[in-house]
């Protein structure tokens, strides 16, 4: 199989453009049980993931200016998450068959990310980076609701003369 670049991360940037416009596009609203919390946590995750993955990385570059080091950490963590994306643009098939999951490459680019960290002994930092970035991740799709219908959204609010 071909694999066309532009294309395919002209596509990736659209998808997450539009994912993260949806995301916005959500009402917030802090559950009073921690159950319904637990649940759209996990929910909103796993149908944003892409996003909250940019979302991530946005937290973990400002945190960076702070520890230059940490650039070279989040440059392998998201060279190994588009490794992976494009592996999975071009033959899905190979994924399906070794089965791996999107949730054993984040976990292997976290560790990779933590690996590079010790390695130019920045390990503390970039722990606390990721503890960070990971709860505010977390935060974020626990407050997150579905809009109501009947509630005018910002794509619909229009000024009528």
């Amino acid at each position: 199989m071909k694999f066309d670049a532009t294309k395919f991360f002209g596509s990736l940037a659209g998808e997450i453009q539009q994912d993260i416009i949806e995301i916005l596009n959500l009402k917030y609203e802090i559950p009073k049980d921690a159950n319904v919390l637990i649940e759209r946590i996990t929910k909103n995750v796993f149908s944003h993931y892409l996003s909250y993955t940019v979302i991530g990385i946005i937290f973990a570059s400002v945190m960076s200016l702070f520890e230059l080091e940490n650039f070279a950490c989040l440059l392998f963590f998201v060279g190994t998450l588009v490794s992976y994306l494009i592996i999975e643009d071009v033959d899905q098939s190979i994924l399906e068959k070794a089965k791996i999951e999107p949730v054993y490459v984040y976990g292997i680019a976290v560790a990779i990310y933590l690996l590079i960290a010790l390695l130019v002994d920045i390990a503390g930092f970039s722990f606390f980076v990721l503890i960070i970035v990971s709860l505010s991740i977390i935060g974020l799709a626990g407050v997150q609701t579905k809009v109501n219908k009947n509630e005018p959204t910002r794509e619909t609010l229009t000024v009528s003369k």
